[in-house]
């Protein structure tokens, strides 16, 4: 009874390994990350992001989406290889999509098995929580990849009853 205990427990650890963990993004609003530093005036400058970290935010989303720009794609070979993950790291991200927070608008890079049912699932307009990897920044812009997502509560409007009168109006016989 305990060696199949043992077992079951060995074959259900990755399952536990694998879990998504929601306390590790830290809430924020976008606007709060430290903002970068000066950009290179001899061309592109591009920032690793070594802390690895994680954020969570609810944002808007516009509706659009697009491929992913040549700067990005540049951004995630070399923070995959500052960060010795695997070279297929670099085929995690095909898309972009376009959010925005305090009247501020971002690109987005998302994971390729993410975009589709991202887009099945969320409208435009619509607010969406992204857990968010930071990889690091272009010029002054951050680079944030969303990692995962979930909508945004639908607050469902109070029914209402119209064949009963309005609390103040008092009935005379």
């Amino acid at each position: 009874m305990r060696l199949s205990f043992i077992a079951m427990l060995a074959l259900l650890m990755p399952c536990i390994a694998t879990a998504f963990d929601h306390a590790a993004y830290l809430p924020i609003e976008l606007k709060q990350v430290a903002p970068l530093g000066p950009q290179s005036p001899e061309g592109r400058t591009f920032r690793l992001d070594a802390a690895h970290s994680r954020y969570q935010s609810t944002v808007t989303f516009s509706g659009s989406t697009r491929r992913l720009t040549d700067d990005v794609r540049s951004l995630v070979r070399y923070w995959r290889k500052a960060m010795q993950h695997p070279k297929s790291h670099e085929d995690l991200f095909e898309s972009e999509i376009e959010v925005t927070q305090g009247g501020q608008t971002y690109w987005m890079p998302i994971q390729r098995q993410l975009a589709a049912p991202f887009i099945a699932e969320i409208q435009s307009g619509s607010k969406v929580t992204l857990y968010l990897l930071l990889v690091g920044g272009i010029d002054r812009t951050h680079v944030f990849a969303v990692s995962a997502f979930e909508a945004a509560p639908h607050q469902p409007l109070e029914p209402t009853r119209i064949d009963t009168p309005p609390r103040s109006a008092q009935l005379h016989q």
